[in-house]
């Protein structure tokens, strides 16, 4: 494998990188979708025969890995985690399928990658919803066994070093997997067990910036483990709740319940002040998210936590110790039935460790966090709306690595950039049928490092989505089974399944320039 970061100039020698942001100006095009990937992802591709509609397995996660070599997807009903060998050079728009015929073909497990990238450009204003077969096939793919509910890569991955190349699971009712990305075997497993010597369930994961340590989110509780130290030898636990009010206590439950109901009946007679206090343990339940901040800045050793209950809270990765919290409690649609918020699903950090975004289930707004001051004094900078209010399903979102942007997916087949200065939205282009939701967006860790067309800097100016939603049959469908128009009746209203991994390219702008421009 040949090096991808830096640029190489001639004679050898290596300099720094320019730094770029997305430019949506005038004079720039709108994002192109260099490669589109649908058939692991289509009608009955790779499945047994599904509990509903044959159609269900759309990618809900894109991650890459931290040298950005490879792409990780995970499929929400074969649970199956792929793992794309993305090829250095992204092909141009009008490349075609046959100017590929002459490229070397092998996967990473026998030391040369695919280059196969043949791909037709794809009109971003009319997303086809039957694209060419796939330019480019899972180098490996590793199944599960249960629905994954978070996946992170090692920190420290390089694929120089094959025992770097790891990544890690959190599934239903399984302890946190450590796999390889080469082989697809499990390297180490981590887990937990309650007080009635039960297995734990995780719900959510990350690792510390320097891959040291690994965090993983269950109900009311935060564990942590060192990565040499595989199996139940945990090194701390960080509760979010009271052990007072444990799940398994029946009494606890009553109690809980008639609180809440005694609180129901009086809200009236309480000011502001008075509910933001009584709701300011929002924190509570299952650990639905979690975020290391950057090891530059003064929250270097925090890690960031969302609640099924709605709250965001800052503990410190060595004692464990809450910080802060963060509330949406006098946010207009944040609040549910009883006072309760929605489900955080993603919390991101901006790159300089100083402000936090977050993102709610059925929430249709990312909100942004000054990490340096709590809900009571303000915390709250501006919330960037988007069309995720409508759905339970998890809408990803991501960071520039320069800090300058952010990109979110929304439940209309849209992506839409923000400028991170504001929270304006300042772009927008389609990646899915109108019909379909786009569940994620992932930026390429080199993304803002180089130029985009460049044979030195290959992934400047890249990005990925994931695409699809769960779709039920209709009451007709099982009469209508052996119609000649047999998808239309999986689900009535569709035009059919775009669940689909596309990898983007966008025009770029130097930072420099724009300062220059702006003195």
């Amino acid at each position: 494998m040949a090096p991808r970061d830096g640029v190489t100039v001639e004679g050898g020698a290596s300099t720094s990188p320019r730094v770029t942001r997305m430019d949506f100006s005038a004079s720039s095009s709108a994002p192109v979708a260099r490669l589109t990937l649908t058939t692991e992802f289509a009608l009955g591709a790779s499945r047994a025969p599904a509990r509903n509609a044959p159609h269900e397995n759309f990618p809900t996660e894109a991650r890459w890995s931290p040298d950005g070599v490879c792409l990780l997807t995970s499929g929400a009903e074969d649970c199956v985690f792929r793992v794309y060998d993305v090829p250095a050079i992204v092909p141009a728009p009008h490349e075609t399928r046959s100017s590929q015929e002459g490229n070397e073909k092998a996967s990473r497990r026998s030391s040369s990658r695919s280059s196969s990238d043949d791909v037709v450009r794809s009109d971003v204003s009319d997303v086809s919803l039957h694209p060419p077969p796939d330019a480019l096939w899972p180098a490996l793919r590793v199944r599960a066994g249960e629905s994954a509910r978070d996946v992170a890569w090692l920190p420290t991955m390089c694929a120089h070093d094959t025992s770097t190349c790891l990544f890690a699971s959190a599934c239903k009712s399984q302890p946190v997997h450590l796999w390889s990305a080469v082989d697809g075997t499990v390297a180490a497993s981590y887990g937990a067990k309650n007080r009635l010597d039960e297995p734990i369930d995780f719900t959510s994961l990350c690792f510390s910036r320097d891959g040291a340590r690994v965090f993983a989110g269950a109900a009311d509780a935060i564990r942590t483990w060192d990565l040499t130290r595989p199996g139940y030898h945990d090194v701390g636990t960080f509760w979010t709740g009271d052990k007072s009010k444990g799940r398994g206590s029946k009494r606890s439950k009553g109690r809980r319940r008639d609180e809440e109901n005694a609180f129901v009946l009086n809200e009236r007679a309480f000011d502001d002040d008075r509910r933001a206090s009584t709701r300011s343990s929002s924190f509570r339940g299952a650990v639905s998210t979690m975020a290391c901040a950057p090891l530059s800045g003064a929250t270097a050793r925090v890690v960031a936590a969302g609640a099924i209950g709605g709250g965001v809270a800052l503990f410190h990765q060595d004692t464990g110790e809450m910080l802060m919290l963060f509330s949406d409690n006098n946010k207009e649609g944040s609040i549910r039935h009883g006072g309760t918020q929605n489900a955080v699903t993603r919390v991101r950090w901006s790159p300089c460790g100083s402000y936090l975004y977050a993102a709610r289930r059925r929430d249709a707004a990312v909100t942004c966090w000054d990490a340096r001051m709590n809900s009571r004094t303000n915390g709250c900078v501006y919330s960037m709306p988007r069309v995720s209010g409508s759905t339970n399903q998890k809408i990803g979102f991501d960071v520039e690595p320069c800090g300058r942007h952010m990109v979110s997916g929304g439940t209309d087949g849209v992506l839409r950039a923000y400028d991170l200065r504001d929270g304006a939205e300042i772009a927008a282009w389609r990646a899915a049928d109108a019909t379909e939701a786009v569940s994620d967006f992932a930026f390429h860790p080199h993304a803002s490092w180089g130029v985009p067309n460049d044979v030195n800097t290959p992934f400047a100016a890249v990005g990925a989505s994931v695409s699809g939603h769960r779709r039920f049959k209709s009451r007709f469908a099982v009469e209508e089974e052996n119609d000649t128009a047999r998808d239309a009746s999986f689900c009535a209203g569709t035009a059919g399944p775009t669940c689909a991994l596309r990898v983007w390219q966008y025009d770029a702008r130097a930072l420099e320039e724009e300062e220059e421009a702006a003195a």
